[in-house]
C-alpha cells in the first residue's frame, strides 16, 4: 500500500511541477509569440543600426532615406547588409513602420504581442537605438 501511495504522490508532484512550469513560461503559444517578438526586435535593431550608420565614405552626415527599402538603405549605408526580408514582419509579412521625422531623426516600429516582455527577454542585447516598449519603436538621431 505504501508503494502505491508513494507512486500517487510522485505523479501528483510531477503534475504540479509541469503545470507550474507552463504557468510560469506560458506554454507553447507564448513560446511562439516570444519567438516572433524576438525576431521583430532583432530586425528593428538591425534597421536602426543601419540608419545610424557610422561608416559613411564622405565623413559627413547623410540625410536619412525617405523610405525604408533595400536600395535606399544601401545608399544611406553601403555596409548595412540589410536584406529585403529584414524590412518585413516575419509573421504577418507587413512592412515595418518607418518615420523620417527630419533629415536626422527617425523611428522604426513593429507590432509586438508583448513589447515589455520582449525588452526584458532581450536585455542582454543592446542596440544603438533605444527601444520604447510602449510604442514598439526604436528611435534615433543621425549625427
Amino acid at each position: 500500500m505504501s508503494n502505491r501511495l508513494f507512486l500517487l504522490l510522485m505523479i501528483a508532484a510531477v503534475s504540479v511541477a509541469v503545470i507550474a512550469g507552463l504557468w510560469t513560461v506560458g506554454g507553447p503559444m507564448q513560446g511562439r509569440r516570444d519567438k516572433f517578438d524576438r525576431h521583430r526586435y532583432l530586425e528593428l535593431s538591425k534597421i536602426a543600426d543601419a540608419l545610424l550608420c557610422e561608416h559613411r565614405s564622405s565623413g559627413t552626415a547623410v540625410p536619412l532615406p525617405e523610405d525604408l527599402s533595400v536600395d535606399a538603405m544601401r545608399i544611406h549605408c553601403s555596409g548595412a547588409g540589410i536584406a529585403e526580408a529584414d524590412l518585413f514582419d516575419n509573421e504577418t509579412g507587413a512592412p515595418y513602420s518607418y518615420e523620417r521625422m527630419s533629415e536626422q531623426d527617425f523611428s522604426v516600429c513593429a507590432s509586438f504581442y508583448d513589447a515589455e516582455r520582449t525588452r526584458r527577454l532581450n536585455a542582454s542585447f543592446r542596440s544603438v537605438a533605444p527601444f520604447d516598449p510602449e510604442t514598439g519603436c526604436m528611435s534615433g538621431r543621425v549625427r
